[in-house]
């Protein structure tokens, strides 16, 4: 973690100094995360989460409106497991167990051209790049409930670590308007191909074994500002 914290720091400074182009700071709220199930389950939801990220990036021209966008970033993923019981013996609850446990830091490179959108500069780009993911600790999710004899029931578990592969190479597609020569406004959807959390559940006493494994993919839709922090 060390070694990878000291390489975005090296790359923010060389993106500072850099006398070519121009640097952003930007900020982003993204939406997405939906986890996946093996095998799947009527008592296991799929809802998106919230997270956000910072980053700074910097953007060089090319010839014929084409540039080049590159730059490091760092947030935080979250999800929503959303679980509806599915014992045979009490009442089907819903419950929610929000996470926001797991950080990550990324590299990140773009090739886009510019056109005019209502005489204010548009940028379609496609790109990628690395993830680097950080889990703080192992989570587990139990459900309980009281049963007639006062006997405590286990409804349901689930534990959640770190991926095996806690690097995720990944696409992205982004649009971004230039609202003034300061501010930018960004949207982009993001595909990772490795999970970046990996886990298991078990429904307990159902009219049939159910239990598998679960997923958290990072897929998310980012809606991003961008300042410039560079000279013209």
């Amino acid at each position: 973690m060390n070694k990878l914290a000291l390489l975005f720091l090296s790359i923010g400074i060389m993106l500072h100094i850099s006398a070519n182009g121009q640097t952003y700071l930007g900020i982003s709220s993204n939406i997405g995360n939906q986890l996946s199930f093996s095998p799947s389950s009527d008592g296991l939801k799929r809802p998106v989460a919230v997270s956000g990220n910072l980053f700074l990036m910097k953007q060089e021209k090319l010839n014929s409106n084409w540039l080049i966008q590159y730059g490091v970033e760092m947030g935080i993923l979250g999800y929503n497991l959303k679980i509806i019981t599915q014992d045979t013996i009490h009442i089907h609850d819903i419950t929610n167990f929000w996470d926001y446990s797991t950080f990550y830091g990324g590299l990140d490179l773009l090739v886009g051209k510019e056109f005019l959108f209502r005489d204010k500069p548009l940028m379609v780009g496609i790109g990628g790049g690395l993830t680097y993911y950080y889990f703080t600790y192992p989570t587990q999710y139990t459900i309980s409930a009281v049963s007639d004899n006062f006997l405590l029931d286990d409804l349901f578990f689930a534990d959640v670590d770190i991926a095996s592969q806690q690097i995720s190479g990944y696409v992205r597609i982004t649009s971004q308007l230039k609202l003034n020569e300061v501010l930018s406004l960004g949207l982009s959807y993001s595909y990772h191909f490795s999970p970046a959390l990996s886990g298991s559940y078990e429904f307990f006493h159902t009219a049939e074994p159910s239990y598998g494994d679960i997923h958290v993919y990072q897929r998310e839709l980012k809606l991003s500002f961008l300042v410039r922090v560079s000279k013209k």
